[in-house]
């Protein structure tokens, strides 16, 4: 995960302030409501555009991906390793 870090830092935005960076397991997005749902979908969208405005590759596939993830985790009991 320290690509993850390295990679927020080299933004120079407010990235401290995403729900993305609080994210701790799967059982962390059981307890936000919905509006911090689509703002952790929202963090997520603008992560993978910046992430890929640098290093290039498909965008598309990421970015409708980011709901249904989000989705499947909120429902089921994924372990974390």
């Amino acid at each position: 995960m320290d690509w993850f870090w390295k990679l927020l830092k080299n933004y120079g935005k407010e990235w401290d302030k995403w729900i993305l960076t609080k994210i701790k397991g799967p059982s962390f997005l059981k307890e936000l409501t919905e509006k911090e749902l689509n703002d952790l979908a929202k963090d997520i969208r603008q992560f993978i555009i910046e992430s890929v405005s640098q290093t290039g590759g498909h965008l598309s596939s990421n970015l409708g991906i980011v709901e249904l993830t989000i989705a499947l985790h909120y429902v089921f009991n994924f372990t974390w390793r």
